[in-house]
């Protein structure tokens, strides 16, 4: 049944959306063009892959992964060849193989039956066909009582029975039924007189039941019987029965009679058994078997999914000639029917070798919502779709998808990214495709969502220091790399660096007005509680983040100077933050673990790109991307982990 949106109300019965928790406002609207920012962690991948498997007749996928794996651009010459799948049916090819190997089946029948793959067809044996036809073997259904009771028979001759299996099985069968009737008949009344007549010396040629003459006394009755038995089964088993007296060679062949009687009807049992050298075998056996399957079925999925994308290239000829010809300037574009997948002719003037992977990767992305568009499906979901290329493959891909959205109007697109030039590309080609825009945040387990609502381009980080600055700090760390700024507000940049460090003391300087000093980065971590950051929407949470992330710079920083007056003085000359580490590192790693008995160097060092001390303008943007990049709930387990090791 149709979805309209996402929110709460399609939780109930689904386990693997368990983990999640949406506030009560939390909402996707399906019936719109929605791109929505959301950093790793927030289970965009989640929502995207749980809406396409249980509404596969709605959504239809699109991710970096599988748009990376799932088609392939081969360059062959003066075509390049968009296959769907190769990488995916080769994988799952290849994991069959490996399970098949393990299983050894044919290997099996050879050690167990004496056969090769070759001789199973002639060997009559319906358990062995059935292995052949199908290249699969069932799961071994022997219990363990049962495999005691035909190894406590077969064992010493297990290897000239599975040879002579069905010859076994026929003639045997022929002989044991005569005796075993005449067990029968014996017993059913008589039973006592029955031994009594076996125990004693004399042969009497008497029947115990009517108590007539017989031409041959009872027992030798059952001996003849027992012999003609033993000229059946004697040529298979001649080696083993030599080494026995007639005795133990009688009680054997009856044994043999009895379990080839139990198990003709039931003979799958005895091959299972050839097939396995100890019960405990079985397990294992079972456990392969039961992957074999399910790697089997991956292998037709992926063989129905190769079929369904090629008919959707197929079927989409008109829309892949505007496309792959007019637009992307190839010279051809075909459906190859043998190998199901579609034909590039490039340009005269251009080698195939030449067309670079983001080229490559635009094709295949492009070959992806071609099929889309041969679907019943009104819902394409694009997660990260812009994952892995440079600037002027984003702009063709979000172009394209522009375009996409303007030709079939009777689909919608959803766009999870956490690449905010995703967002301000869009932007820039929204006219006519009506995108909307929202930003996610995840906050004390709960994840909610805001509409992005920035009137230049949705993201624009001059834009968010300029209007919405109100301590200062962020203008003058963004500015202390400018000269123009700082002339013009008779700044110091010493003075202005200085506020983003400590270095023995907290460093105040006016800046545009406002009195600044590093201590009030300090405090917002050393103050840090649990209530020191709360949910207040995309622009606001942002500059917190940002200044939290100075805060942490200011606050190691300080840690390391308060370690002892040794360390202090060591450090006192050194500027960046990543040189006082290392100085820390190399001379004072035992004073560190004195003073601060949970101190983490590694720690530290994971966070060395977070911490910001690159001196350049870049790196004065990144916490701002990288702010946009984590969720609240991150950034205050980054800072309670901080604070516990200087604890």
């Amino acid at each position: 049944m149709p979805i309209t949106k996402f929110d709460n109300s399609i939780f109930n019965g689904q386990p693997e959306l368990s983990f999640l928790h949406l506030n009560n406002s939390f909402k996707i609207d399906f019936s719109k063009n929605n791109i929505i920012f959301a950093f790793n962690g927030t289970c965009k991948t989640t929502i995207s892959n749980f809406l396409a498997n249980h509404y596969s007749d709605q959504f239809f996928l699109i991710n970096y992964e599988d748009n990376k794996d799932s088609i392939k651009a081969v360059k062959n010459g003066k075509t390049i060849e968009v296959l769907p799948d190769v990488a995916a049916l080769e994988k799952a090819r290849t994991e069959l193989d490996s399970i098949k190997n393990q299983i050894s089946v044919f290997n099996r029948i050879e050690n167990g039956f004496g056969l090769g793959k070759s001789k199973i067809s002639s060997a009559k044996i319906s358990f062995l066909k059935s292995i052949k036809n199908n290249d699969v073997i069932s799961p071994i259904s022997l219990t363990e009582e049962e495999f005691n009771e035909i190894n406590d028979v077969l064992f010493p001759v297990k290897k000239e029975f599975g040879i002579h299996f069905r010859d076994l099985i026929d003639e045997t069968h022929k002989v044991s039924d005569e005796v075993e009737n005449m067990q029968k008949c014996l017993v059913k009344e008589f039973c006592d007189n029955y031994l009594e007549h076996l125990q004693i010396d004399e042969d009497q040629p008497v029947c115990p039941i009517c108590g007539g003459s017989l031409e041959n006394g009872l027992k030798s009755i059952l001996i003849d019987k027992i012999s003609k038995l033993a000229c059946v089964i004697s040529p298979y088993f001649s080696s083993y029965l030599v080494q026995n007296t007639k005795e133990q060679n009688d009680a054997f062949l009856l044994k043999l009679s009895n379990l080839i009687t139990k198990y003709k009807s039931n003979e799958e049992k005895l091959c299972e058994y050839l097939l396995i050298d100890s019960y405990s075998e079985i397990i294992n056996i079972n456990s392969l078997v039961a992957i074999q399957t399910a790697k089997q079925s991956n292998l037709n999925a992926v063989e129905s999914s190769i079929a369904t994308i090629s008919n959707g290239i197929r079927d989409s000829e008109s829309f892949i000639k505007d496309l792959f010809v007019n637009r992307l300037n190839f010279k051809d574009a075909k459906f190859d029917i043998k190998k199901k997948g579609l034909i590039l002719s490039v340009p005269d003037d251009r080698p195939a070798s030449s067309y670079s992977q983001g080229e490559l990767n635009l094709i295949t992305l492009m070959t992806r919502l071609t099929i889309a568009k041969s679907t019943d499906k009104t819902n394409i979901i694009l997660d990260d779709p812009l994952s892995s290329y440079d600037i002027p493959n984003q702009y063709r891909i979000v172009y394209e998808i522009v375009k996409y959205i303007r030709e079939n109007t009777d689909k919608k697109i959803l766009i999870f990214t956490h690449n905010t030039d995703a967002l301000n590309i869009a932007k820039q080609y929204n006219y006519g495709c009506n995108f909307e825009f929202f930003y996610v945040e995840k906050f004390n387990g709960e994840l909610s969502i805001e509409q992005l609502r920035i009137n230049k381009n949705v993201i624009n980080i001059d834009d968010i220091i300029k209007y919405h600055d109100d301590e200062g700090i962020l203008r003058a760390n963004r500015d202390r790399e400018n000269p123009l700024f700082i002339e013009s507000t008779n700044a110091i940049k010493d003075d202005l660096n200085k506020l983003f460090h400590y270095n023995g003391v907290f460093t105040t300087c006016t800046y545009n007005g406002k009195n600044l000093s590093s201590e009030q980065l300090f405090n917002k971590i050393d103050g840090f509680g649990n209530r020191a950051l709360s949910d207040e929407g995309f622009i606001k949470n942002t500059i917190n983040k940002v200044l939290h992330l100075m805060g942490i710079r200011i606050f190691v920083e300080k840690k390391l100077f308060d370690i002892n007056p040794t360390v202090a003085a060591s450090l006192a000359p050194v500027e960046q933050f990543g040189d006082k580490l290392r100085e820390v590192q190399t001379n004072y790693l035992s004073d560190a673990a004195s003073k601060y008995p949970h101190f983490d160097m590694e720690l530290l060092k994971r966070m060395k790109v977070m911490l910001n001390q690159n001196d350049h303008y870049k790196s004065q943007i990144q916490p701002y991307y990288y702010a946009m990049n984590i969720s609240l709930d991150e950034l205050i387990h980054e800072i309670s982990e901080i604070k516990s090791m200087f604890s």
